[in-house]
């Protein structure tokens, strides 16, 4: 605005012919030299529009009407130039290329000068001059106007590609052209003649300055130098006719018009030749990139990683792109379209920036995926669309890379440096892109090779590779270090020498056969090392054909599976045999009883199932150990063993337990049960010790007593009980009745789960009473079982029950507590009380926590030791031994004191009796019934009591229930009984009413019974 006013007040003339005017120029030159939207601009071109307006009314003295009509016309001057090129689709503003100087001047200056000159010569009023005159004012001012600042655009915003002379010779060219103009446009010669022929002496002129110095520098001299002829031709208004004002002008525009397409012609020549020996040297570093890059693709064992590292930075850095990048891609679907959305990762870039971080997208025709596409670039804009980032780019480019015939990766080159992609340029790209597709495919075939060599090298499996008349070509090391042949020793060689002779002729020619007509064999078969060792091979065998079908080579593959063999068999003896005694396993017997039953039924016969269970083995195992109870069961399965016939299976099911299937026959399936009770009676010799033991057998038939597994040996454990309770070292068939008894006993042990739950037990007191007097002494605690259904339950019942359960140690639990609890209540009523015996299971006896458990309840229920008592059966009593010794004296280091009970009915010893802290022995009520009519109960209960004295220990005899067996009893020296005679089990209440009066009562007893005996 600052320049349209400063011309315009310079120009500013009364009776001036040319109202010349620079905003229409400066405008055009506005909307040419900003590329970028109009509505940007919209103030700036208001603004000219205005400014133009005032300075027409005010400094050249024009009527608003035409003001506003002349500075619309320099307006539209600028709008159309901008339009056309639009139209022309020029993309740069180089005016040192050929196509964009002369579009230039055609599209921005003289169409529009020549279009835009008939308004003003037409609407406005010039009578006194004609049309083709007024066109000629109008055409030479606009023209005049343009390529005069059009200049200002070459001063502005061509670039510098040729170094301007030395500044001495410019300014001397320039003032020779400023004198030169002095003396051509001269007054006198001009107002006579008008503007001379000899002024286009300046076009040859500039032409050659056009070729020494910048086209900036020309723009300065034909801006000022047209400037200062226009100054000249200004100052003669008024001195010529208007014909010839208008004539001059004319020239004058014509003439710069000329000078100017002359030096741009010059310019566009000689930066076309620069341009062309600079594509000839790019085109030479590109190729030489291309080569250096094949070399480094090439050359040596590189990975895909370094073959796009060395790529992206030979390109960024040889052929001179600002930035090279190779994105590896994955792909999926556009919504509602069906091309495909390409996400770039793992970019390899050169230099590098933060694309790393966010990735490009590319949207692509499904057809660009597959290599016969072509390698053509990708559209550029689409490539970063969804990037946020604000790169400086102009120029993106994308070339498909492909491995495997499928798109793999994009090379992208991103310039901003006005790097020129020419055809030649996006030929080697494409022929880059090309050559990385086939680098990858080479490094992938390269990767196979040397994976298919590393399985054959490093492979644990023996490969043969032979000929087609079977001669070895080629071996492996696993090959030499299976057989022992080394390779040298068996190339040339058939593989028949590894023939191991235990393949029948037969098996070979199947062999053949199979690969003749499939191509391939898979299987196992044994061959023989060097050493003569045979091994167990399995592997596949393949035919591989040529082209025309012919065999060009077989290949063996095989392994060594003789210790894979071995080791099965070895899980399967180890799954399905018992590694302690040899014989067959549960499992086994699960596998084997469907093919038992079904022979049986084959031969109409049925099937028989023994359960067989050794008589007190957990007594003997307790008492000796448990490996001393190992090597008995290994004993006792040879003598099983020794008796059995063929077709008759023994398993051995579980701990002491065995089961035996044969083929039932009424008669010899009795005698195989009593054979097998027979060998059980002689005793074994384990060690240094004999002992003896039996079993009772169990026996069910398929179809009658069960048609499953489960249901047939269920049938005969339920018959081995029966066994067991008919007196042991016997058999028994399974009935109906027992199935009936071994529910209840289910039924029972899940009730006594609850029972402790639920209060159903109570605990009763037998009194033990001195026998001389009838005194009673202490008590003995009995558990009762209330069940709520079937009322008292006895403990003979429930209690085997409960250790066969486990439960017993809940319920020893729970009697201790009770027992010392009631202890505690007694004594704090402030009766007498008397001590109490409480029976002892083992599991509750061989629990590490016993002792500080009884400690704990002693001191919660504020009780004296001495008035708990603990019976023990000699079967807890022989157990861990050591463990036994020290609890029982840790048991009378508390005070408590130990009974043996139940003495004489199990491994007595009488060794214990010295070494265990005992001062009780109870005689069993098996040798006390009806000992007044036993004379060998008598000898046996006298040797009791007599052994008992000599150790001074006490006697109590169970079970009395005459006055005879009393008698007897204390004839033979018994200190103590306990039985009905005398008084049943009582309820603790009752109990402490007959027999515990308070401490003052027995004080007072106490004191009657000195009084009579002093008397």
């Amino acid at each position: 605005m600052l320049v349209t006013l400063f011309l315009a007040s310079a120009f500013a003339s009364p009776h001036q012919l040319i109202p010349l005017d620079a905003s229409g120029a400066i405008l055009c030159s506005a909307l040419l030299m900003v590329p970028r939207q109009m509505k940007h601009d919209v103030p700036f071109i208001v603004g000219m529009l205005l400014l133009s307006v005032a300075c027409q009314w005010t400094l050249y003295q024009q009527p608003l009407a035409d003001a506003v009509l002349i500075a619309l016309t320099f307006w539209l001057q600028g709008g159309v130039g901008f339009f056309l090129f639009r139209i022309f689709q020029l993309d740069s503003l180089n005016f040192e290329r050929m196509d964009v100087a002369f579009k230039y001047l055609l599209l921005g200056c003289l169409l529009p000068s020549a279009f835009l000159a008939n308004i003003p010569a037409v609407v406005l009023n010039h009578a006194q001059l004609e049309f083709h005159l007024a066109w000629a004012y109008w055409f030479s001012n606009l023209s005049l106007a343009a390529v005069l600042f059009s200049s200002v655009i070459l001063l502005v915003g061509a670039e510098q590609h040729k170094a301007t002379r030395f500044p001495v010779i410019a300014v001397l060219a320039w003032l020779a052209t400023g004198a030169l103009t002095f003396a051509i446009f001269n007054q006198q010669w001009v107002i006579t003649y008008g503007v001379p022929p000899e002024s286009f002496v300046f076009v040859p002129l500039y032409g050659i300055f056009a070729a020494f110095f910048s086209l900036r520098f020309n723009a300065w001299l034909l801006t000022s130098n047209g400037l200062l002829a226009l100054l000249l031709l200004q100052r003669m208004q008024g001195s010529t006719s208007v014909a010839l004002e208008i004539r001059n002008y004319l020239l004058l525009s014509l003439l710069i018009i000329a000078i100017h397409t002359l030096n741009l012609l010059i310019t566009a020549l000689l930066s076309e030749r620069n341009r062309s020996l600079m594509r000839i040297r790019r085109s030479k570093r590109m190729y030489e990139a291309l080569s250096s890059i094949n070399q480094e693709m090439v050359g040596d064992n590189y990975s895909e990683a370094e073959v796009f590292e060395k790529v992206c930075r030979i390109v960024t850095h040889k052929i001179g792109v600002e930035q090279t990048s190779i994105g590896v891609c994955s792909f999926r679907q556009a919504p509602n379209s069906e091309s495909q959305i390409v996400q770039l990762s793992q970019l390899y870039i050169y230099p590098m920036n933060q694309c790393l971080e966010s990735g490009l997208t590319l949207q692509l025709d499904p057809e660009r995926l597959k290599q016969h596409a072509g390698f053509g670039r990708f559209d550029s804009a689409p490539l970063c669309h969804q990037c946020q980032r604000r790169c400086r780019f102009d120029q993106v480019y994308a070339y498909p890379i492909y491995k495997q015939g499928q798109l793999y990766a994009l090379l992208s080159l991103f310039d901003s440096t006005g790097f020129e992609f020419d055809d030649a340029v996006q030929t080697l790209f494409e022929r880059l892109a090309k050559n990385i597709t086939f680098a990858l495919d080479a490094i992938d075939s390269r990767q196979q090779l040397s994976l298919i060599n590393e399985v054959f090298e490093y492979g644990h499996e023996s490969i043969v590779i032979t000929d087609p008349r079977g001669h070895i070509i080629k071996v492996n090391p696993a090959f030499s270090r299976i057989t022992g042949y080394s390779a040298a020793e068996v190339i040339g060689i058939n593989p028949r020498i590894l023939k191991s002779g235990r393949q029948e002729p037969h098996f070979y020619q199947e062999l053949w056969q199979c690969l003749l007509e499939r191509g391939n064999w898979s299987g196992e078969f044994w061959n023989k090392k060097k050493s003569g060792k045979l091994y167990l091979q399995r592997g596949t065998i393949s035919v591989v054909r040529n082209s025309q079908g012919e065999i060009e080579h077989l290949i063996a593959i095989m392994e060594d599976i003789t210790e894979q063999r071995d080791a099965a068999e070895n899980i399967r003896r180890l799954a399905n045999f018992d590694t302690l005694t040899g014989l067959a396993n549960r499992n086994s017997l699960n596998e084997q009883f469907l093919l038992l039953l079904e022979q049986a039924h084959q031969r109409s016969k049925q099937l028989v199932a023994m359960f067989i269970d050794l008589d007190d083995f957990k007594h003997v195992n307790d008492a000796m150990g448990h490996q001393f109870g190992d090597e008995l069961l290994k004993a006792v399965a040879l003598r099983f063993q020794r008796v059995l016939n063929a077709g008759e299976q023994l398993y051995r099911f579980s701990g002491d337990e065995f089961v035996l299937l044969a083929q039932y026959d009424s008669i010899s399936s009795v005698d195989l049960a009593e054979a097998i009770i027979q060998t059980l009676g002689y005793p074994f010799e384990i060690g240094s010790q004999t002992v003896n033991i039996g079993c009772s057998i169990g026996i069910a038939i398929s179809g009658t007593d069960g048609s499953t597994l489960d249901q047939l040996v269920g049938s005969a454990d339920a018959a081995m009980y029966r066994a067991k309770a008919s007196g042991r070292g016997t058999y028994a068939f399974f009935s109906a009745e027992m199935q009936t008894d071994a529910m209840e006993k289910f039924t029972l042990k899940h009730a006594l789960a609850q029972a402790l739950e639920q209060h159903e037990f109570e605990l009763y007191y037998q009194p033990k009473v001195r026998i001389v007097d009838n005194a009673v002494m202490s008590a003995e605690a009995l558990v009762r079982w209330h069940h709520p259904q079937r009322g008292k339950i006895s403990p003979g019942y429930f209690i085997p029950l409960a250790e066969e359960s486990g439960q017993i140690v809940q319920i020893d639990l729970w009697v201790l507590e009770t027992v010392i609890a009631q202890l505690g209540s007694w004594l704090a009523q402030g009766l007498d009380v008397k001590p109490v015996a409480l029976n002892m299971s083992l599991p509750m006896f061989q629990r590490p926590q016993f002792i500080e458990e009884l400690k704990y309840l002693l001191e919660r229920y504020s009780v004296p030791a001495n008035l708990v008592e603990l019976e023990i059966t000699e079967r807890v009593a022989m157990g861990d031994f050591s463990y036994t010794v020290s609890t029982l004296r840790a048991l009378r280091a508390l005070g408590v004191t130990i009974a043996i009970d139940d003495f004489g009915t199990g491994y007595s010893s009488m060794s214990y009796l010295f070494d265990f802290p005992i001062s009780t022995l109870k005689i069993d009520r098996a040798f006390v019934t009806n000992i007044d009519h036993d004379s060998k109960k008598q000898g046996i209960v006298n040797a009791i009591i007599s052994l008992a004295s000599t150790m001074e220990l006490t006697t109590v005899a169970e079970g009395i229930e005459s006055e005879q067996e009393k008698q007897l009893l204390m004839l033979l020296g018994c200190d103590y009984y306990q039985g009905f005679h005398f008084s049943k089990p009582l309820p603790a209440t009752e109990f402490a009413e007959r027999y515990l009066p308070t401490r003052a009562e027995s004080k007072s007893n106490n004191a009657l019974i000195s009084k009579g005996v002093t008397a």
